[in-house]
């Protein structure tokens, strides 16, 4: 659950005191030394729905296709199982990731599929870039929460690579084929390019005293 929790603390940080909901009011929480703001978040298929009930749990299941050519392999890799089997894992993941307090499941800063206007809108939400396979189990948690993201406000983009599964960068070598997974490099390229990017803007908005992460509250759409 990394993507998640580390989602889940740029909402905790956000909602500790970038700045408030009700407005543009900066405030200097404990949890960063000197005052300071992120100045941009990353994630890679981050699982953020502990419901654990996207419809992509079961669209996106694995499925090997015996043809004469040859076989072909549909759906996530990386979770084989049914998709009743794979929800369940999920699940049971999910519990144990929050312990006793199953309302955890739910909650917005724990399970941030279910953040809302609070948690993502009134500035305080720093640039986001998110990387997701488009044959993921969980495809449906870097989606939506993106939407919402960009819907509140936030500046979002939204890399989805068609036929990837779950953390693919993580195999831009190539899984050992001698061949780098072009999909991939192209990810962690891109994830550099927006590193480089917003710090850059973070270095301009703090010499001139600036807010930042932007206060910008117009409704938008994911970048790509």
């Amino acid at each position: 659950a990394g993507g998640g929790t580390a989602l889940s603390v740029v909402l905790s940080l956000k909602m500790a005191g970038g700045w408030s909901p009700a407005g543009i009011k900066e405030s200097h929480p404990d949890a960063l030394p000197g005052g300071q703001y992120l100045a941009g978040a990353v994630f890679f298929s981050p699982w953020t729905n502990l419901q654990c009930d996207s419809p992509d749990y079961y669209y996106n299941s694995f499925a090997k296709i015996v043809g004469a050519v040859g076989d072909v392999y549909v759906g996530d890799i990386m979770f084989r199982g049914h998709p009743r089997q794979n929800l369940d894992d999920f699940t049971a993941n999910a519990k144990s990731y929050v312990g006793s307090d199953h309302s955890l499941l739910s909650d917005p800063i724990a399970s941030p599929f279910f953040a809302g206007a609070d948690e993502l809108g009134g500035g305080g939400v720093p640039p986001m870039y998110f990387a997701v396979g488009g044959s993921e189990s969980i495809l449906g948690d870097s989606l939506i929460v993106a939407q919402k993201a960009a819907l509140y406000g936030a500046k979002v983009q939204l890399d989805v690579m068609v036929g990837m599964w779950h953390d693919f960068p993580m195999y831009s070598e190539g899984c050992g084929s001698g061949s780098e997974l072009w999909q991939g490099i192209r990810a962690l390229n891109r994830t550099a390019l927006f590193i480089q990017r917003i710090g850059q803007r973070k270095i301009v908005a703090s010499r001139w005293g600036l807010m930042w992460p932007p206060a910008d509250y117009r409704p938008q759409t994911p970048a790509t």
